[in-house]
């Protein structure tokens, strides 16, 4: 068998160097963006993030209008003076019991009580007192004040009511001198106001 003998041949130096340059150089990844079609297609797969939108501002709502005034209650109307007259006797207890007549010859007086409601301070009344002939026997301004006297009080029940009180003698007076019988009349007033109430007696 016949053995061929292989002798190495020799690289030139500059060979050698060309053919480690062109290894080195792919190696690297040389020849620019067309020799790496790779790195273009992986740019366009991520684009960069956009930019957020704005937020848009919220609404402001309009203000609620605040409520009208209620309008401003209407005043209840005075209640007008009101009174209740009577001719009357004296109690035990200190109240009085209204008469519609009495007999001369057993009472030595009687009572004209006024009951007077809805009158403001410093109201003032006003009496009458007409005798049987029909004429004017006394007539008499009593303030609604607390006050007492032998002939006149004043004074206010529990209840706001103003009691006005004025005893009439009839005995040692001209009533029983002349024997003055028939039917009295009381007629009570506030000053400077109109309207009267009446009550009456018949004496015996």
């Amino acid at each position: 068998m016949t053995r061929t003998n292989r002798q190495s041949v020799p690289i030139p130096a500059f060979a050698l160097a060309l053919l480690l340059g062109g290894t080195l150089l792919a190696a690297c990844g040389g020849g620019g963006d067309a020799a790496d079609p790779g790195s273009d297609a992986a740019g366009a797969q991520n684009p960069p993030s956009p930019a957020p939108a704005p937020t848009p501002p919220t609404p402001t709502p309009d203000p609620v209008p605040a409520p009208a005034p209620s309008p401003d209650p209407v005043p209840a109307p005075t209640p007008a003076p009101a009174v209740a007259v009577a001719f009357a006797t004296p109690l035990a207890d200190g109240g009085f019991a209204p008469v519609s007549d009495v007999a001369i010859s057993s009472t030595a007086a009687v009572y004209v009580v006024a009951d007077w409601t809805n009158v403001a301070a410093g109201q003032v009344e006003h009496l009458d007192l007409i005798n049987p002939n029909g004429l004017l026997y006394y007539g008499l301004d009593i303030p609604l004040t607390s006050t007492s006297s032998s002939l006149v009080s004043v004074s206010t029940l529990a209840d706001g009511t103003v009691r006005a009180v004025y005893k009439l003698l009839l005995w040692g007076t001209s009533i029983e001198d002349y024997n003055l019988v028939g039917l009295w009349t009381a007629k009570v007033r506030l000053l400077q106001r109109s309207g009267t109430s009446t009550a009456t007696l018949t004496l015996e």
